[in-house]
């Protein structure tokens, strides 16, 4: 493989890795401004002579690894001297930095090591994990993730960040538990940034946008359609057991951020679309919605299918040619790479944008088929921020940052 190369340019570790030509995902508020003169020297890493499938390979690895590394942090929170959790859990970061090493990804690996020997502190029983702390431990291994796939699609990775996030792990290996607890959060907003703003770091974090049903949709009981769209969203909900009440979460969801946005979408196309946007999913078969493990590439045509039949579906009923719209390209994303038509940018309509971010938002927040484990508001909420341009539109993400900052506001204590 060839030499590990290091170019620097300059640039402030406080603009967060913003978004530019190359398609870097941010890890901050979209519209948050550039830092001023507080100017660092960025490192960048150049990937190594790794051809695709080798890349692949590693991702895969990286992926199951972290996953099992979330799982066993979970349970080592509630069963903190259970010895099988604890060995289970270092063999999988043990992979993660065997991986990332074996590829000669060191800026990687290095930080995956900072993670494992603050680790090696707690199963010492010199520091105590707490809920603030797995909560740090589980966005930082999120960000190691995304820095791995923007590497395989750019070649090239920022590392300036990585650095400085495993200093702040390294240094809370000797502190006592206060200043380890203020050590976490500053990781998690040194990751997070501008949207976690107001958020709590632990408490709370799964607050549900519960302002009552009727105040967002008051146009349901107007028309008789949209009760007919609420009673098919029913069965739609049926077809796997990790969606109860899902329909209903993200039309609430769509329906509060609708409020933030500077042209809101007419909220009875919305509804509808809300309502219906996976009702292609009812001709899918339950098996195939509830598979554990990785979708083939048939597998993956016959699930995309969902969005064409559900447009066919709703443009025959006149009226609803809007909401028709929205089903057909709410897999689409800014970058180009969604379905069924590959559209960018301003070709989707704001409907289509709107419900990508609900759903995401569900399917993070709540156990899948292929993850046993809810994600925390806060790991949302970053996610999301960061795969702004990418797959995500910046005016729905910053309307949605908006939201959640009113939805704990009005349900805290």
């Amino acid at each position: 493989m060839q030499q590990l190369l290091y170019f620097r340019s300059s640039k402030s570790i406080l603009t967060r890795l913003k978004q530019e030509d190359t398609g870097l995902p941010t890890m901050t508020h979209p519209s948050q401004p550039a830092a001023n003169s507080d100017e660092v020297e960025a490192k960048f890493f150049a990937m190594p002579d790794i051809d695709a499938e080798t890349m692949q390979d590693f991702m895969e690895s990286l992926t199951e690894a972290l996953q099992a590394v979330e799982r066993d942090l979970l349970l080592l929170e509630r069963e903190p001297d259970n010895e099988e959790v604890i060995n289970s859990l270092f063999r999988a970061l043990h992979n993660v930095k065997g991986s990332c090493k074996m590829c000669l990804l060191d800026p990687l690996s290095d930080y995956s090591h900072s993670i494992e020997e603050l680790l090696s502190v707690v199963r010492a029983k010199q520091l105590k994990l707490t809920p603030l702390l797995k909560e740090a431990l589980l966005i930082a291994l999120d960000f190691l993730k995304l820095r791995a796939e923007f590497m395989q699609k750019n070649g090239r990775l920022e590392t300036e960040q990585l650095f400085t996030i495993a200093k702040h792990f390294d240094r809370m290996q000797s502190m006592p538990a206060g200043e380890a607890e203020i050590e976490a959060a500053t990781i998690i907003k040194l990751i997070g940034g501008a949207p976690l703003d107001g958020i709590p770091f632990v408490q709370h974090q799964h607050c549900a946008i519960d302002k009552p049903y009727s105040a967002y949709l008051k146009i349901e009981a107007e028309l008789e359609d949209i009760e007919f769209f609420k009673t098919l969203s029913l069965r739609i909900d049926k077809k796997s057991p990790f969606w109860e009440n899902r329909t209903k979460s993200i039309l609430q969801f769509c329906m509060a951020a609708n409020n933030h946005l500077e042209h809101p979408i007419d909220p009875q196309q919305l509804a509808t679309a809300a309502y219906l946007h996976d009702i292609g999913m009812v001709f899918v078969s339950s098996n195939l919605i509830n598979k554990h493990s990785k979708l083939t590439p048939y597998e993956e045509q016959e699930i995309q299918l969902h969005a064409q039949l559900g447009y066919q579906l709703l443009t025959r009923m006149s009226g609803w040619e809007d909401a028709a719209r929205i089903i057909y390209q709410h897999h689409e994303r800014p970058d180009g790479n969604g379905y069924p038509q590959g559209l960018k940018g301003d070709q989707i309509c704001r409907g289509a944008k709107l419900i990508a971010v609900a759903d995401t938002y569900f399917s993070i927040t709540n156990i899948r088929a292929d993850r046993t484990n809810k994600r925390s508001m806060m790991r949302a909420i970053t996610e999301i921020n960061a795969y702004v341009g990418t797959q995500f539109d910046e005016e729905v993400v910053i309307a949605f940052n908006k939201m959640m900052k009113e939805s704990y506001t009005r349900t805290a204590p």
